[in-house]
């Protein structure tokens, strides 16, 4: 899932802006044979700093920092965060945070994990019209 810095989901709107160059995502992995996991990625394409808010997203509870490019040794900074916070993001960096919480198996048809049926990946085989070549 795509967030924006406010933490809220991507629109078409953030996307086509020129103005913004802070975006947050969130992947899930696809386990077979290991532990279900995910990670946030936090990428911040500006020269001046920036407020982030975290995504709040179903399963998430918190978020821990393990690498942040604008600082060579994290050890003195605080590595642990809620989803909601708002957190200063360096000049021109990046931020990966491993997402703790339990795992939240969408409905049918929910691609973006957030209990929104997207209509747009539903099919009604009884509605669908043939075209022919």
């Amino acid at each position: 899932d795509w967030y924006n810095k406010a933490g809220e989901s991507m629109t078409m709107d953030d996307w086509d802006s020129p103005s913004e160059r802070t975006l947050q995502y969130l992947a899930a992995s696809t386990p077979e044979h290991e532990a279900f996991n995910r990670i946030l990625l936090i990428v911040h394409g500006l020269e001046q700093p920036v407020t982030v808010t975290l995504p709040t997203h179903a399963g998430v509870d918190c978020y821990t920092l393990v690498w942040d490019s604008a600082h060579d040794d994290i050890t003195g900074i605080e590595r642990h965060h809620v989803p909601g916070e708002r957190l200063e993001v360096g000049p021109t960096s990046m931020l990966l945070f491993v997402a703790h919480g339990e795992e939240v198996v969408a409905p049918a048809g929910d691609v973006a994990g957030d209990g929104d049926v997207d209509a747009r990946h539903e099919v009604d085989a009884g509605t669908a019209d043939e075209v022919d070549d």
